[in-house]
């Protein structure tokens, strides 16, 4: 199917088959704006890939399928900075979307030392700037007789030891639930984060699988669309928030400051036909991505559909900007004969 785009944003078409001869596709338009003045405005250098995955310093993204995802993902690629500017040895971090609400306690270095009889947390370092990645949250590998045991939920973060000695003079994590707090060198609390989710990690994979418990070993249910979202679960929004609705991050600017805007429309479209049958289909929200450090953000807008792959046919995608009409405007119609093969997206 060729894809032709008619907006001034990257689009790019993912498919692949879901039965003989039916194929399930999406396209994936991703919009990048600057935060100004509580409100966003799309960048003129439109530079965030799509498709391939993608590294960043703060969490590498998975590479867009073309599967619906479960609801909207909510990530931040950024750092935490102490409120009153300078280093601290303590900052507080609240993101926020609408109604729903997520906080960490950041803490300066710690590590575990010997009080009495017993390990205590040692005074929190110092820090200027903390970045709020996976590798600052609780987790990480034990040492066992057999090598490193994961914690499954982070193995890249910091404060997982089974062995006493091992955590002796040994990190906490940085980054922590402010309802559910270290206390001890044994305690394991569920990681707390808001970059990209690894597929390695446990709260992801629980999240995008249902089981059947009925026998004395759990099998395989069904794996669910969840299992293609990127966020930390707890960031996963059941539907798209309105236009308007206010996001805010606090505390992740220099003195403590923090970000705001109001989410703006979104709206595109994608007229697709088939030899000389013409249909409609809206792009629904499914990523919001805080860039703090750049004070930007990252909109993912996603348009799913399938199709039945005829021998010979003629088949295109056309990307609009706008709300999807009811029916396909006669103006939409490519007469093949003309059909401009220039316009056509290269993969």
């Amino acid at each position: 199917m060729d894809l032709v785009n008619r907006t001034k944003y990257p689009a790019q078409l993912l498919a692949t088959s879901v039965g003989e001869n039916k194929m399930m596709a999406s396209i994936v338009v991703k919009v990048r704006f600057d935060i100004k003045n509580n409100g966003l405005v799309p960048r003129e250098k439109q530079n965030w890939p799509i498709g391939q995955p993608v590294k960043t310093a703060y969490g590498e993204f998975d590479e867009d399928s073309p599967f619906r995802k479960q609801g909207v993902d909510v990530m931040l690629l950024g750092q935490a900075y102490p409120a009153a500017g300078g280093s601290a040895t303590r900052a507080s971090f609240e993101l926020k979307v609408g109604d729903l609400s997520y906080a960490i306690d950041v803490y300066g270095d710690r590590r575990w030392v010997l009080s009495g009889d017993r390990l205590v947390a040692s005074q929190p370092e110092p820090f200027d700037a903390m970045p709020l990645t996976w590798e600052y949250a609780f987790g990480g590998k034990a040492n066992v007789e057999t090598g490193e045991f994961p914690y499954h939920a982070n193995p890249f973060g910091r404060g997982f030891y089974c062995e006493e000695e091992d955590a002796r003079d040994n990190f906490l994590p940085n980054l922590e639930d402010p309802a559910n707090p270290v206390k001890t060198w044994q305690d394991q609390p569920e990681p707390v984060g808001v970059g990209p989710l690894s597929r390695e990690s446990s709260l992801r994979i629980m999240n995008s699988i249902e089981l059947d418990l009925e026998d004395n070993f759990p099998k395989l249910k069904q794996i669910k669309p969840s299992y293609y979202n990127n966020a930390n679960p707890a960031l996963i929004l059941p539907e798209p928030p309105k236009p308007g609705t206010l996001i805010s991050a606090s505390g992740v600017r220099p003195g403590g400051a923090g970000l705001a805007f109001k989410l703006p429309p979104g709206n595109f479209h994608t007229y697709v036909q088939l030899a000389d049958r013409g249909y409609v289909f809206p792009f629904h929200l499914d990523s919001i991505t805080l860039l703090t450090e750049q004070e930007q953000v990252l909109l993912g807008f996603r348009c799913c559909f399938r199709y039945s792959l005829n021998p010979m046919e003629r088949r295109a995608a056309v990307v609009y900007g706008g709300r999807a009409p009811g029916a396909p405007p006669g103006k939409y119609m490519i007469d093949w004969a003309s059909f401009d093969e220039s316009e056509v997206v290269s993969d």
